[in-house]
């Protein structure tokens, strides 16, 4: 039925050749691609005088475009559900795609939104631009990833986000543009901030007392002592590895029975 429609056409004269895509059932009863290639032959009169057709297999191309085009789908499912915003650019540093996460984190954290054709170094603000158009061309140029960590005080809100462009090559190996995925770190950073603070707090205790506080890691075999170690013992706080002998020897000799 597909068909009819160009053998009618070149009946009449409308078409010398047509080509169209089908489906046939083999022998085995196995379906296959073919390409169907028609143009006729005509005569000095235009009256055509036979026609003819070539099939080619593309069973196997189909399929493997058929698995591509699968692949893609299962990709932006996953790019689509991910906390991770990602932006496609060619090697000009134009958009040619990118997620939803990333559209959301553009209209928050850029002067633009993000939009196919666009220059995405553009879409920052003045005070980063230039930085962000460098890291670009590096990538573009010597074809190595660049990663970095920066806050976005443009707003006031104090964002932390964790980005890295990786170079896309084609098969001759030349990079033909780049990839950026950009993470909210915000959380991890605050965390960072209260733990350093914690820690600042424990070593000004340790150094305000003459009390010795150690700590022992068991399945390192690592050993912490305060800084008062030294001081008290007279020995280095340098080496960190624990060594049950050792320790049992600084132990008095009267004590070490029942320290056993």
């Amino acid at each position: 039925k597909k068909e009819i429609p160009f053998i009618k056409k070149m009946a009449t004269g409308e078409l010398n050749q047509y080509q169209l895509e089908k489906r046939y059932i083999t022998k085995q009863n196995e379906s296959i691609w073919v390409e169907l290639s028609v143009s006729c032959v005509k005569n000095e009169a235009e009256e055509i005088q036979f026609v003819i057709a070539v099939i080619q297999d593309i069973t196997a191309k189909k399929r493997s475009k058929e698995s591509l085009l699968k692949s893609e789908a299962n990709l932006m499912n996953i790019l689509e559900n991910t906390d991770t915003a990602y932006v496609l650019l060619d090697n000009n540093g134009d958009i040619l795609s990118f997620n939803k996460i990333a559209r959301h984190m553009a209209i928050e954290e850029m002067q633009g939104s993000l939009e196919i054709g666009k220059n995405y170094a553009g879409l920052m603000f003045e005070d980063r631009k230039k930085d962000v158009q460098t890291k670009i061309k590096n990538v573009l140029t010597h074809g190595k990833p660049v990663k970095y960590e920066i806050s976005n005080e443009k707003k006031g809100q104090g964002k932390w986000f964790y980005i890295s462009m990786h170079p896309i090559f084609s098969e001759n190996k030349n990079v033909i543009g780049l990839s950026i995925a950009a993470t909210n770190i915000t959380e991890r950073k605050r965390t960072e901030t209260l733990i350093s603070a914690s820690n600042e707090r424990y070593e000004l205790v340790t150094k305000a007392t003459k009390d010795i506080i150690w700590d022992l890691n068991f399945s390192e075999d690592k050993l912490y002592r305060s800084s008062n170690y030294e001081q008290v013992f007279g020995y280095s706080n340098s080496n960190n590895t624990y060594d049950k002998l050792s320790w049992m020897e600084n132990i008095h000799a009267d004590d070490r029975q029942r320290i056993k």
